[in-house]
């Protein structure tokens, strides 16, 4: 639908940041619609029923490899550490954007200060949707992901130093 696209190219500019903060927003600060003024309900609603149709349509990458780098960011210990289950790893509450290109997350992630890039592995089931065709950037090959993903830790972390 038209609706979709122009939600899902809004979000690959600025618009980001504002649809992450509600998403990501503690539950007390959204009871309070005075706090927040506005919640994105139905564009939120739109980008994410669009990353659902366009997932079904969107080509593995060729290594089944999407990368993001993240600055400013301190992973916690459990997150990195297994839980009572033998899982670890969290739960995303905002939009995930990630890329095809290794070089584009290092770039998000920069060289200064605490940063990280993830190598996610992705496969018929869990796959995001590429939105080149509608972005505002679309040399970053960016490949999204619903809100509420789980990022599991299959491999010990790597620090550059």
């Amino acid at each position: 639908q038209e609706a979709e696209l122009i939600a899902l190219q809004l979000y690959t500019g600025p618009m980001y940041f504002k649809y992450n903060s509600v998403l990501r927003a503690p539950n007390e600060l959204l009871r309070d619609s005075n706090k927040v003024p506005n919640k994105y309900t139905t564009t939120i609603h739109c980008i994410v029923s669009g990353i659902v149709k366009l997932s079904r349509h969107t080509p593995l990458p060729d290594d089944r490899q999407v990368w993001i780098g993240l600055k400013g960011l301190k992973l916690p210990e459990s997150f990195l550490n297994e839980d009572k289950l033998g899982v670890s790893g969290g739960v995303e509450y905002g939009l995930l954007s990630t890329t095809t290109d290794v070089r584009t997350a290092m770039q998000y992630a920069g060289e200064e200060g605490e940063s990280i890039v993830f190598e996610i592995s992705c496969g018929a089931i869990d796959r995001g949707a590429s939105l080149t065709f509608v972005s505002q950037y679309p040399g970053e090959g960016e490949m999204l992901y619903p809100p509420l993903s789980y990022l599991e830790v299959v491999k010990t972390p790597r620090y550059r130093e």
